[in-house]
């Protein structure tokens, strides 16, 4: 799903503080009891969108080998990646370093005996792509590896500007979230700025563009969950819900009703949206 900056947009000033943000509620499980759990949010290290929390789970019955159970945490929100033999760090805290030229945003190592796993967040064309790779430190004969990677989910973000109901699947329209230097390059690009009002022309740092206004059919897994943040908003204020498919099905579909020109954070996994989660806009 390609995203390039053009001269049609869709502005939207967004009041939030990171290049592109994804809210995503947790998956599977939920996030990790802190007072068991590596949190590197508490560290002292320079804060990041994406923070790592590790909980001990127990040992491997052959080897004795530690397990831990690893948490990607983006915001208030969270996702169970997995449980990986080994003790689990920040890639920030140990020597492994981020791999800025494969836009690698995020790391964490699972580490053992000279080998373990990497756990990264990378960039691929404005869309998170939560990977897991293999590593072993070497020896003699053999240099060290770092690779193998696998694709374990990809967050996107966009329009739902529809429905199927006979094969459940979602008209996705692909969009960009800029902020900083690149929202004002792409406003600029698009007419709404000139470079005399560019300190001031986006207020709250944010320009969504949605270049092509085309739509991509993706499947929707039969146990799809959707969250909504505005669905009672006259009554109850900003407050995560989720509500049935079929309920969304039908207003999402309903030409009359505002809900297919929100924006979406969708969640796919084996090329199948599980989850859907709509993204706030004061």
């Amino acid at each position: 799903m390609g995203k390039y900056l053009a001269a049609v947009a869709t502005l939207i000033l967004l009041g939030l503080g990171a290049w592109w943000l994804i809210f995503v509620p947790a998956q599977s499980g939920q996030p990790a009891d802190t007072a068991t759990t590596t949190d590197t949010a508490t560290s002292a290290l320079p804060v990041s969108q994406w923070q790592w929390l590790f909980v001990a789970a127990g040992t491997e019955a052959s080897t004795g080998a530690p397990k831990t159970r690893v948490t990607l945490r983006n915001g208030d929100t969270s996702y169970l990646v997995g449980t990986y033999t080994g003790s689990c760090m920040d890639m920030r805290t140990s020597s492994w370093k981020l791999h800025e030229d494969e836009a690698e945003l995020a790391g964490a190592v699972c580490w053992f005996a000279g080998g373990g796993n990497e756990i990264g967040v990378f960039s691929e064309d404005g869309v998170a792509a939560v990977k897991v790779g293999e590593l072993d430190e070497g020896d003699a004969e053999h240099a060290p590896f770092r690779g193998d990677f696998k694709t374990l989910f990809t967050i996107d973000f966009g329009f739902i500007r529809n429905l199927a109901t006979t094969t459940p699947a979602i008209a996705f329209d692909d969009a960009r979230w800029l902020s900083g230097k690149a929202g004002e390059d792409a406003a600029i690009a698009a007419g709404i700025c000139t470079e005399d009002t560019r300190a001031d022309c986006l207020p709250n740092d944010f320009y969504i563009l949605d270049q092509y206004k085309k739509t991509e059919i993706i499947p929707l897994a039969p146990n799809a969950i959707v969250y909504m943040l505005t669905w009672h908003a006259e009554a109850q204020g900003v407050k995560r819900e989720t509500i049935p498919l079929r309920t969304f099905t039908t207003f999402i579909n309903d030409p009359q009703q505002h809900w297919n020109q929100l924006p979406y954070n969708v969640t796919i996994q084996d090329g199948k949206i599980i989850m859907i989660e709509e993204v706030y806009v004061p």
